[in-house]
């Protein structure tokens, strides 16, 4: 199950990657795409500001791109992990967590993984690194029931 802090640092990684946030409105379609999603200190205050609109109007915002809302990621049917093409993390179902498939920010960008580049980070002060291939490779090990 996803808490509110690792969907907030998906949400902070599919920004990063120049994405967008679609926000629902009856009578049109607006996005949020914050300037700046770190400080030196953990999250920048735009992007706090903007997360706390999205958690509590969690229904009517969706990655844009995506059929998930942040509402349906902060639903108990989610995990959130890293993924395997390039260790970003990614939305999966909690019962298919193991197989590493779902809408990473690198499933359309044809020129990523790009080693030459920063990769999105997560806040560190607020959130653990993702999992160690060894991690995962354990966890997938006790989904089988090896």
């Amino acid at each position: 199950m996803a808490s509110p802090e690792r969907v907030k640092a998906y949400v902070a990684c599919w920004l990063q990657m120049g994405k967008a946030v679609d926000i629902d409105r009856r009578d049109r379609l607006q996005q949020l795409k914050p300037q700046s999603i770190l400080s030196a200190d953990g999250y920048s205050a735009e992007f706090e500001r903007n997360w706390r609109f999205m958690y509590r109007n969690a229904g009517r915002c969706y990655l844009s791109g995506t059929n998930e809302s942040i509402e349906e990621l902060l639903a108990n049917r989610w995990d959130i992990e890293a993924c395997s093409r390039c260790d970003l993390l990614v939305p999966l179902p909690a019962s298919v967590s193991a197989s590493g498939t779902g809408p990473c920010p690198c499933a359309d960008i044809d020129s990523w993984p790009d080693l030459d580049s920063l990769k999105p980070r997560l806040d560190t002060a607020e959130m653990p690194l993702p999992p160690t291939s060894l991690h995962r490779v354990q966890k997938r090990l006790q989904a089988v029931g090896a």
